[in-house]
């Protein structure tokens, strides 16, 4: 890597297209556009295991109301 000097400290000379090291402002489009498809920040791969996982958490879940909903009527029906 080459060297040089700038205000009496030693620097990178950089060539090419090199970006500022500063965190870049997010931008409102950008941000919308990943929360619409979030494949732009999760990749084809990851997103066929995140349907799993969403379809796995549905199915839990709707297990769960369908249980406390037969207590309830098995509650009802013994009288309890």
């Amino acid at each position: 890597m080459k060297k040089g000097f700038e205000n009496g400290n030693v620097v990178p000379i950089v060539s090419g297209n090199k970006q500022s090291g500063w965190p870049q402002m997010p931008s409102e489009d950008r941000q919308r556009a990943c929360h619409v498809h979030p494949i732009l920040n999760m990749g084809a791969t990851n997103m066929q295991s995140l349907a799993e996982w969403t379809t796995q958490d549905k199915k839990r879940r709707a297990a769960k109301i369908f249980g406390r909903l037969a207590d309830k009527l098995r509650a009802k029906r013994d009288g309890v």
